[in-house]
C-alpha cells in the first residue's frame, strides 16, 4: 500500500514531529499544557509534543514503560511490567505507587486508561502471546486493585461509552473488541461479549478510544488503518495511514476533533520501512467527530512504595 507521506486518501492526515519511535504507544492529551503525552516502550523513553510551542520534550527513563496516563500538573503515571510509577516532571524520578501483585509470570502490564471516576485501568498481556493469562486490572485512588477481566491473550486498548454504561476493551491476540455493562461508581462490569471479531488481512485491533458521539475508533496493527465503528459494532469508516503499524490513538486539540496517533517501526524490514517511512512518527487525523476530554488519575496515596 503506497500512500503520500503527508496525506491519506478523503483523510486530511499530518506528521506530527518527525521523531520516529521504535515503538510509539498510549498517546493521552493534556488540555492543560496543550500537549500530547506518549511512550517508546522498546527504548523507555517519555515524550510531550506541545502543540502550541512545536517544541518536544523527551525523558529517558529508568524503568520499562508501556504505557502512560494523565496526572496532575505535577507528572504522569507509567505502566510497567507489573509496576505502576508516578513520574514527576521537575527531577524525572520514577516513584512505584502500585503494585499488581496478581500479574502472571509469563505476563506483563500493557496499555492504560483512565475512567470518569478517576481510577486507572490497566490490561495485562501474554509476553509470547500465547498464553490466555493475561487479564484487565482496576488500580483505585489508594493504589488497591481489583482485577475485572480474565483468560485474554493480549489485554490492549481501553475506553467506555459517552454514558458510562458500557466498557469496551481490546484482546490483540483473540482480534477481538469485547463490550461488557459498566457500573461506574462501583467499576464493577458486566459479562463481557464480542463486539467486533472480523479484521482485514493481518490486522489485529490495538488501541481504542470512544468519541461523545458513542462510536469507536481502533487503531489496526499490522493494518495501515484506524477503523471507527458505531457503539453496536458496525463499521462507519476506515482512515487509511501511511504507515503499517498504527499502534494507540486519542482525541485532541482545541475542538477535540484530532485524532492524534502512534506508530511502531519495530519489527519491520527495510524494504517495509522503504514503503512507510513515516513509520514509528506521531500523526494526527482531522475529523468530524469529537472525542472525550482524557481523564486523570486521582492518586491520593501519601506515600510511594519503597
Amino acid at each position: 500500500m503506497t500512500l503520500s507521506p503527508q496525506h491519506s486518501k478523503a483523510h486530511d492526515i499530518t506528521v506530527v514531529n518527525s521523531v520516529a519511535a521504535s515503538l510509539g504507544e498510549s498517546p493521552c492529551w493534556s488540555a492543560d499544557c496543550q500537549s500530547i503525552f506518549w511512550v517508546d516502550l522498546a527504548e523507555s523513553l517519555l515524550f510531550q509534543w506541545d502543540t502550541k510551542a512545536s517544541m518536544q520534550k523527551t525523558w529517558r527513563l529508568q524503568h520499562s514503560a508501556y504505557s502512560v496516563a494523565l496526572g496532575d500538573s505535577s507528572c504522569v503515571f507509567l505502566v510497567g511490567r507489573k509496576t505502576i510509577y508516578r513520574f514527576d516532571f521537575e527531577d524525572g524520578e520514577m516513584s512505584p505507587i502500585a503494585v499488581i501483585d496478581d500479574v502472571a509470570s509469563e505476563c506483563r502490564l500493557n496499555d492504560c486508561a483512565v475512567d470518569s471516576q478517576g481510577r486507572l485501568w490497566v490490561s495485562a498481556m501474554a509476553i509470547n502471546g500465547a498464553s490466555t493469562a493475561g487479564g484487565i486490572y482496576m488500580v483505585d485512588h489508594d493504589g488497591s486493585y481489583e482485577k475485572r477481566a480474565s483468560d485474554l491473550l493480549v489485554g490492549n486498548g481501553m475506553a467506555w461509552s459517552p454514558e458510562d454504561t458500557s466498557f469496551y476493551f481490546v484482546d490483540s491476540g483473540a482480534r477481538c473488541i469485547y463490550r461488557s455493562a459498566f457500573n461506574a461508581r462501583t467499576g464493577e462490569i458486566g459479562n463481557s461479549k464480542p463486539l467486533v471479531t472480523e479484521f482485514e488481512g493481518n490486522g489485529k485491533p490495538d488501541g481504542l478510544v470512544c468519541d461523545a458521539a458513542g462510536n469507536l475508533w481502533c487503531a489496526i496493527w499490522d493494518g495501515w488503518a484506524i477503523n471507527k465503528y458505531s457503539s453496536e459494532g458496525v463499521s462507519q469508516d476506515c482512515v487509511e495511514l501511511p504507515v503499517q503499524r498504527p499502534t494507540s490513538l486519542t482525541f485532541g486539540g482545541d475542538d477535540m476533533s484530532v485524532l492524534y496517533v502512534t506508530t511502531a517501526r519495530s519489527g519491520l524490514s527495510i524494504d517495509q520501512l522503504d514503503e512507510a517511512p513515516l513509520s514509528g512518527c506521531p500523526l494526527s487525523v482531522k475529523t468530524s467527530s469529537t472525542g472525550i476530554p482524557a481523564q486523570s488519575f486521582q492518586h491520593n496515596r501519601v506515600a510511594a512504595i519503597v
